[in-house]
């Protein structure tokens, strides 16, 4: 009996042997597992992430890489693990890996540190690393684990921006413009949810010059101490209204432009710009400064150089247009008795010596008269007479007038009138029969042969009156384009050649202009050279009661 209990027990204890045996089996697969899915998952995690991951055991081994460490360095994993930095990369940079590694290893700390690789190609690129050392279960260390940053593009943007930073200072505080900051303590609004006037109080108490450059001052004769941390009400002391309605603009536009006299000598253009947060508080604002001294005194001396040279020409003017009565009276005088000399018994030789003594008196007048009028409507003489104006006889007088010197030369003098004969119209004949006159004659003067015709016709009717056209063609010589812009212009000729071959002071075309301006027409011509001549012009003619008007 106790044989077979003894068996019993026997077999009972190697029963629980066989099942602790197989728990622990299971409990290891279990544990096996659950690391191998932990490593799956780990591995899965790395591969994914965008900095570069490694590990490398105590002798600077690789023993690990995640892909995207795979991807930069453009090799398979296989490619890597067992592989030192001296397989991998330049031998400075290894050189500067494996020292950083094995201060990381010594110190048995992490370290965070900026790295760089430099290829063959010139090529730089920069990193953040971060190294730290792992152990075994025993507390030994068995390697490093590092984390890499790829902060190439971060490294040159920092970079440009210290360069700008740099050039910026430089231009700063070599600027021959006086530049500042002026900083808020507080950010405020400013917009209708605020309280402007309290707003605006605490602005000129808490806005301070934080920063300023030499060419300041010069500008102000004032130390950097003297200036730096000065507000509003300071700098505006002596008259805070104005420096509150400047402030008041500067924030309510967020930039202000003015002028004022920094002392009493020197006269600066100001420019202001404020500063904004996200939020869009204001910070505070940049301001420029120029000494503009020197270019206000220029501008003043030009405009009383301006207004000397205009009072001394219209003195000239008002001269010649008084001189005229005086001027005229004997001229007329020599025209007079030259005239009455010729109707007295004289031989063919004197005759002669008389009728030179008319026609040079006659046109030492005309050009006397030219200068007089030109004078007149520059020191604003010059009076305009409307009155009741028959165009058949005023255009019958001038063609009178002008046909003797066209049959002189050999050319025919046509008129061509395609309006109302006893139309009578209101407006100034003396003026109107001038500027006919001369373009009239200058048409006969520069053409040798052909014809001189003169057009009238209506062009446009208005509620006022109508629009009449007036031409002067001629065959003549013709004018350059070139010549045709200043033709207008006062003792202006077409060139030297033309003023010696046919006279003349080239006042006559100014005149004209002026003339049919203030008659309240335009003026013009059409010209090519070597065929001749088209001046026109248009007047508005008035059906109204006579107007007298003085021009100015």
């Amino acid at each position: 009996m106790e044989d077979v209990e003894q068996k019993s027990r026997e077999q009972l204890i190697e029963e629980l042997e066989l099942l602790k045996q197989e728990h622990n089996y299971l409990l290891l697969k279990h544990q096996a597992t659950l690391k191998l899915n932990k490593n799956n998952i780990t591995n899965t995690i790395l591969n994914i992430v965008s900095d570069l991951v490694f590990i490398k055991d105590v002798n600077g081994v690789w023993i690990y890489c995640n892909q995207a460490f795979c991807n930069f360095i453009g090799l398979d994993k296989t490619d890597v693990i067992g592989k030192t930095d001296y397989d991998l990369f330049p031998k400075d940079a290894a050189e500067f890996f494996c020292e950083q590694d094995r201060l990381v290893l010594n110190e048995k700390a992490p370290r965070k540190n900026e790295e760089s690789i430099t290829y063959p190609d010139g090529k730089k690129l920069y990193f953040e690393a971060i190294k730290s050392p792992f152990y075994e279960e025993d507390g030994k260390i068995c390697g490093l684990i590092g984390i890499v940053r790829d902060i190439t593009q971060y490294k040159l943007i920092i970079n440009e921006l210290e360069e700008s930073q740099k050039k910026l200072e430089m231009f700063f505080s070599q600027s021959m413009y006086g530049f500042f900051y002026m900083m808020l303590d507080e950010p405020v609004h400013w917009n209708d949810t605020v309280d402007k006037e309290e707003t605006l109080e605490y602005v000129f108490d808490h806005e301070r010059v934080t920063k300023l450059n030499d060419a300041i001052l010069v500008h102000y004769r004032a130390t950097r101490e003297d200036l730096i941390g000065m507000t509003p009400r300071m700098i505006f002391s002596s008259n805070p209204d104005l420096g509150k309605l400047l402030w008041r603009r500067l924030l309510d536009e967020g930039k202000l432009k003015y002028e004022f006299y920094a002392g009493t000598d020197m006269f600066v253009e100001a420019d202001y710009r404020c500063f904004y947060d996200n939020e869009g508080r204001i910070l505070g604002h940049f301001g420029i400064e120029r000494d503009v001294t020197e270019q206000k005194k220029t501008i003043e001396e030009l405009e009383q150089a301006k207004e000397a040279a205009d009072a001394a020409n219209k003195a000239k003017s008002q001269f010649l247009a008084n001189m005229s009565h005086e001027i005229r009276t004997p001229m007329n005088a020599i025209y007079g008795m030259a005239e009455l000399l010729m109707d007295t018994q004289l031989t063919e030789e004197q005759y002669e010596y008389a009728k030179t003594i008319r026609e040079s008196n006659e046109a030492l007048l005309t050009i006397i008269n030219d200068i007089l009028d030109i004078s007149k409507i520059e020191s604003g003489k010059l009076v305009m007479e409307f009155v009741e104006v028959s165009l058949e006889e005023t255009i019958s007088s001038v063609v009178n007038l002008m046909g003797f010197k066209a049959i002189e030369k050999g050319i025919k003098l046509n008129t061509v009138i395609n309006i109302d004969k006893h139309c009578v119209l209101m407006t100034d004949p003396l003026r109107l029969r001038q500027v006919l006159l001369n373009l009239v004659s200058n048409a006969i003067k520069f053409t040798q042969e052909g014809e001189v015709l003169l057009r009238v016709w209506t062009e446009q009717t208005i509620d006022s009156g109508k629009i009449v056209r007036f031409e002067i063609i001629d065959t003549g010589i013709g004018i350059r384009l070139e010549d045709q812009k200043q033709i207008f212009q006062p003792f202006t000729q077409v060139d030297g050649s033309t003023s010696r071959m046919y006279g003349g002071t080239g006042l006559g075309l100014s005149i004209s202009k002026r003339l049919v301006e203030l008659m309240g027409g335009t003026i013009g011509l059409h010209s090519e050279l070597g065929k001749g001549t088209t001046f026109w012009f248009t007047i508005s003619l008035i059906e109204h009661g006579p107007l007298i008007y003085s021009v100015v």
